[in-house]
Order: C-alpha cells, then structure tokens, then sequence
C-alpha cells in the first residue's frame, strides 16, 4: 500500500549565498518541476511522432509568511552566484530529499486585507540530485 504524507511535513531549505543552508521560516508551500526538452526526429513516412531527449531542466517556487526576524530568502537572491537547495516532502524522513544548486529571486507582496508573504522562483543551476537513503 502507498504511503500517503501531508504537504505540512514538506520543508525548504536554502542557504544564503555561500553560508549553511537553513530552514525557510513560515514556509506556505513549495513546488518543484522538472522539465526536459524534446526534438522532433519524425518525419514524413510516419503517422507518429518520434522524439530525441535533449536537455533537462529544474525549477520551482516557494511561499513563506514574511519573518522580519529571518531574511534567508532575500539574502539568497542578492548572493553573487547560486545557492544550494533542498527540498524534503516529508521532513520527517530526513534521508530522502532533492538537492541542487540554483539562482532564486524573490518577490515580497503585502496586501491591505492580508498577511505579508514572500514568494520566490528558483532556477537549477546544472544536475538536480535525489537523495533515498
């Protein structure tokens, strides 16, 4: 049967330019993609079509309720060069996660109904690793 978790147990962490990566305070959510581009071999004696794997790519986003106490995610995008970052679904199980370098940038939005958050785009800078044991 599948183990089954809940997205609250999910947590980011990102180091802030060259320093120790840390826990994203008041983490919302996380998302992480992983793309690859295809190139069209087909051709016309086909009604099929026929693709070659080219490169891959990683990216993604986090939320996180702004933490005046905590600048991790502003003092990663303002480092020169990337950031290293891991991504745990379950932070309970600390031995399973995604890691990599990346460039992130960030965006701080303030609404006059709301609560402050702070949201960022991460890009992956070269191989995206995955860590199961």
């Amino acid at each position: 049967m599948a183990t089954k978790i809940h997205g609250k147990n999910g947590v980011l962490y990102l180091s802030p330019g060259t320093g120790e990566a840390v826990a994203v305070a008041s983490q919302v959510e996380w998302s992480l993609s992983l793309e690859r581009t295809l190139a069209d071999a087909s051709d016309k004696d086909t009604d099929w079509n026929t693709n070659l794997e080219g490169l891959k790519a990683w990216s993604g986003s986090l939320t996180a309720r702004y933490d005046e106490a905590t600048q991790t995610v502003e003092d990663a995008a303002l480092a020169s060069g990337t950031s290293k970052i891991y991504l745990y679904e379950n932070s309970s199980t600390t031995s399973r996660y995604w890691y990599g370098d990346c460039w992130p940038d960030f965006s701080i939005s303030s609404p006059k109904d709301g609560v402050t958050d702070i949201s960022g785009n991460f890009t992956g800078d070269d191989e995206l690793g995955r860590k199961t044991t």
